[in-house]
């Protein structure tokens, strides 16, 4: 065994040698529970922000190339009817190079989309209703030009490319994104302030074992190694179940609103659920490794900086 793998050794054994003169009487601490409360509230914001930031992305995925046509039910310049006009429309449209296909949305169904605002008067027939066309893009097209020539086609005629809509939500995702990144920054830095507060608690608390070990010739190394090791058994087990409450909470939200918002296979894709992929699950695993880590590193930080003004 090379002199590196003996110390490894050395180090790995002395992480897991207690000394019972700085064993803690309370044993109903509550720092574990701190540190759950702590990472479920980090670790809930992060799958949040994880899952709306994947939502955004497919909708983007799903909204490029596409373009909604509306042509209006009624028109002062045009004496055509609306279904005259669409299938001018339509005709342009067709043969309009890039366009892999246009779809009239029926009747029927604007009325249903619409019901829910407009009542009964959506479904009678009396309302005057604008024609809508699904355009899917096979390859860029000139928005303005295609749109200037559906204007000349069929007047009162609008081509809505989803872009500022879109751009309002991808802001959105990235501001969520950027203020869970901030919860788990502070909820790091909470973690950190409690851990000290701790460890200077328990610090005091020994302060006469602290001193009959220097006299006994125990390093501040092995003293601080002895309060690291156990805050970081303490905040292990705080930051395992904070993260696993927070994927079943998590879990829970996304199963209620896809049942209370009734979506179903007959969806849109990017209305179903948010769910977590792999990627997601190595992030949201990191988070209570990095808690625990800077848990178990202020506390020995903490121990060594209060050793030095020990005499």
């Amino acid at each position: 065994m090379s002199t590196v793998q003996q110390r490894l050794v050395a180090a790995a054994l002395a992480w897991r040698r207690a000394d019972q003169a700085l064993a803690p009487e309370d044993k109903r601490s509550h720092l574990p529970w701190i540190v759950a409360i702590m990472t479920f509230v980090a670790g809930l914001a992060l799958a949040g922000a994880l899952a709306l930031s994947a939502m955004a992305e497919r909708w983007s995925a799903d909204l490029s190339g596409v373009l909604t046509v509306e042509i209006a039910a009624e028109s002062a310049s045009d004496p055509r009817t609306a279904t005259e006009r669409l299938e001018a429309v339509l005709a342009v449209l067709r043969a309009t190079p890039g366009v892999e296909h246009a779809t009239p949305v029926p009747l029927d169904r604007l009325a249903a989309m619409i019901e829910p605002w407009l009542g009964a008067a959506a479904t009678s027939g009396e309302l005057p209703l604008p024609r809508l066309i699904d355009v899917r893009l096979s390859k860029p097209v000139d928005l303005a030009a295609l749109g200037a020539q559906l204007a000349k086609t069929a007047p009162d005629t609008t081509v809505d490319d989803h872009r500022r809509w879109l751009g309002g939500l991808l802001r959105f995702a990235r501001n969520a994104v950027t203020l869970a990144l901030a919860i788990v920054v502070l909820v790091g830095l909470a973690a950190s302030g409690t851990v000290a507060f701790a460890t200077r608690a328990g610090l005091a608390a020994h302060h006469e074992a602290i001193e009959l070990l220097h006299l006994m010739g125990a390093q501040d190394a092995y003293i601080a190694r002895q309060f690291a090791r156990l805050v970081l058994l303490r905040s292990a087990l705080g930051a395992a179940g904070g993260i696993a409450v927070a994927v079943l909470a998590f879990y829970g939200l996304a199963l209620s609103a896809q049942t209370n918002l009734a979506i179903d296979a007959d969806t849109p894709a990017m209305l179903h659920g948010a769910w977590l992929g792999i990627g997601d699950f190595v992030l949201l695993i990191g988070l209570p490794i990095a808690i625990v880590a800077v848990a178990t590193v202020t506390a020995w930080w903490t121990v060594m900086r209060a050793l030095r003004g020990m005499v």
